[in-house]
């Protein structure tokens, strides 16, 4: 092994006091000799490449303002004063998941419903409650929340402002059935 006695650029404090070195042609480990030259791939992920001969449309980034993206009624039974916005989808190239930001007007709420897949909340702006079988969780600007397959639930506006989420669901949820647990009026707030 070749020592090396002298690096160029910048070497992070970080990796220095961890002892290891990365570079496009070299992986280097501090030892007791100094620097030593190993063979690519040593025990460190190398970052990956990408062909930019192999990229299409479908799976080029694709960066946008959310308030440039089609707000839509939500038209479901039990909804009242809620609309969305499909940020991401399959449509864009997305292999796996979708994301929605959902607009809950003050005083408005999701349909108490259920579904066959997850789904993970990230809660933007305003404050309400997340309705479950079982009872009602306060959610503001910050919380996150999981929702089950096949959990009934529904978000609900208590503030005077809108309350705003993203929504992360599995890409194929529009291929699968979603069930109105209980028309809305009929919960006991």
């Amino acid at each position: 092994m070749e020592s090396i006695s002298r690096l160029s650029g910048t070497i992070s404090r970080h990796l220095l006091e961890k002892g290891w070195f990365w570079s496009p042609t070299k992986t280097a480990v501090l030892s007791g000799t100094g620097w030593q030259v190993l063979d690519e791939g040593y025990d460190r992920p190398k970052p990956a490449r990408i062909d930019p001969k192999q990229s299409n449309e479908s799976k080029a980034m694709k960066v946008r303002n959310c308030e440039t993206v089609e707000k839509s009624a939500v038209e479901m039974e039990g909804a009242q004063g809620c609309s969305v916005r499909q940020l991401v989808t399959k449509k864009d190239g997305a292999p796996n998941f979708a994301m929605r930001q959902f607009e809950v007007a003050p005083q408005g709420h999701t349909p108490l419903h259920s579904h066959p897949y997850e789904h993970e909340v990230y809660v933007l702006e305003g404050s309400g409650f997340v309705v479950e079988k079982t009872g009602q969780h306060a959610i503001a600007k910050g919380d996150v929340v999981f929702v089950a397959p096949d959990d009934v639930h529904q978000f609900r506006n208590s503030g005077d402002a809108p309350m705003k989420f993203l929504c992360l669901v599995p890409n194929d949820f529009e291929d699968k059935p979603i069930t109105c647990a209980v028309p809305s009026e009929s919960l006991n707030e």
